[in-house]
C-alpha cells in the first residue's frame, strides 16, 4: 500500500523504521 512504498522509498530497513517508532514515543 502507500505506506509499504513511503518506507521503501526511504531506504529505512525494519530495525531502523522500529527504532524510529521507539525514538517518536517518547
Amino acid at each position: 500500500d502507500g505506506e509499504d512504498c513511503a518506507w521503501k522509498s526511504t531506504g529505512l530497513d525494519q530495525k531502523q523504521i522500529n527504532n524510529w517508532f521507539i525514538n517518536q514515543r517518547k
